[in-house]
């Protein structure tokens, strides 16, 4: 038998795609070697390079290619399961964390909600969105950084649409509510021209009481309104950029008094549903 039919078999019957994802982790035609820490991957110059600006430069400089003399390439990471997450990725286009929270993740039998388990389940999801978007951006893989950021943004819509963020937020502790707000405020900047989707802007004004309700420092107040501030920055939200600047005023009145947020809150999504057109201009998930 050829090394050929041994290594990669029924290559005749495969699409594009499955070629692809047959060729990750095959030392058939690999001609670089990836090393991160004491893990090493085999991969394809053609597959990678096409994917990755980092690995690009690596075998490419000044247009004219170094492709054969470069044969190992190290990345400094702390992280090489990401790095292989990201590197698969390449070869299939699977995000490997693409589960989305639904209410299947409540009890099934009383339907009610279990918040330890599920926020700490929800914690780390966030954790790993965020994680492959920080690797997505040291490897220059756009592709990555979308997929990662749809996934942070739609499980953070399923959170929003549970009815579960005060849950999350009340049983987590100081740093982790401080990590969490740091976490969305630096997502948010990003998503606010990210493509492909969006929260609604109802849901963005939700998120932001609470979070301003349980975040009681002023740096983190501070990072709650600069999620608002974002979504001002929009060319749809500049033609409401008045009406949002009242919105900020108040939640930043309110931060600190838990009862007057969620009245806040409550009074805010009573006025976005008489006047729909302040909640609808953003793309639908």
């Amino acid at each position: 038998m050829s090394e050929r039919d041994r290594d990669f078999p029924n290559v005749e019957a495969m699409d594009t795609n499955e070629a692809l994802a047959g060729l990750w982790m095959n030392n058939l035609f690999s001609d670089l070697e990836v090393v991160c820490g004491k893990q090493r991957w085999p991969v394809h110059k053609a597959i990678v390079c096409a994917k990755s600006g980092y690995l690009w430069g690596h075998c490419v400089e000044g247009g004219n290619t170094k492709s054969w003399k470069i044969n190992h390439v190290h990345i400094r990471e702390n992280n090489p399961l990401g790095i292989q997450y990201a590197l698969k990725f390449m070869y299939d286009g699977i995000y490997p964390f693409a589960r989305t929270i639904s209410r299947k993740e409540l009890d099934p039998v009383s339907e009610t909600y279990d918040r330890t388990i599920n926020c700490h389940q929800i914690e780390q999801r966030f954790q790993r969105h965020v994680s492959l978007i920080a690797i997505a951006d040291i490897l220059d893989c756009p592709s990555l950084h979308h997929a990662a950021m749809d996934h942070y943004i739609r499980d953070l819509a399923s959170l929003l649409n549970m009815g579960r963020m005060k849950d999350f937020i009340a049983s987590s502790d100081r740093l982790q509510v401080k990590q969490f707000v740091q976490r969305v405020a630096a997502g948010m900047s990003l998503f606010v021209s990210h493509r492909g989707c969006m929260l609604r802007d109802k849901d963005f004004r939700r998120l932001a009481v609470i979070l301003a309700t349980h975040s009681g420092s002023a740096p983190q107040r501070r990072l709650v309104n600069g999620i608002l501030r974002g979504i001002v920055d929009t060319e749809p939200g500049r033609l409401l950029a008045q009406e949002r600047t009242a919105q900020l005023a108040k939640l930043e009145a309110l931060a600190t008094d838990s009862t007057k947020s969620q009245k806040q809150m409550k009074r805010v999504d009573s006025h976005i549903g008489q006047n729909p057109s302040l909640g609808n201009w953003s793309i639908e998930l």
